[in-house]
């Protein structure tokens, strides 16, 4: 997790994507991270993929879901893949 964190902050996406990936983050800031990192090297599925997860493990958590929808609005997707309104 520190790689894809410190590749993270030094927004090299790619590369963050893949560390925190590789590390199986369960926890919801860790799992926002890896959304953002692989939103941000162009793997918009797996982000998707990613962002349900997240939800997933922050149920309950109201201000995590809503970090995911607005993470997701800013690259024109949603949690359901329908269509930004």
């Amino acid at each position: 997790m520190a790689q894809g964190t410190l590749h993270y902050r030094k927004k090299e996406w790619k590369e963050a994507a893949r560390y925190l990936q590789e590390s199986k983050v369960v926890e919801p800031a860790g799992l926002l991270m890896l959304c953002e990192a692989q939103l941000e090297s162009g793997q918009t599925a797996e982000a998707r993929d990613t962002a349900q997860l997240a939800t997933t493990f922050a149920a309950g958590r109201p201000d995590v879901v809503e970090s995911v929808r607005r993470l997701l609005a800013r690259h024109q997707l949603t949690l359901d893949g329908s269509p930004p309104s």
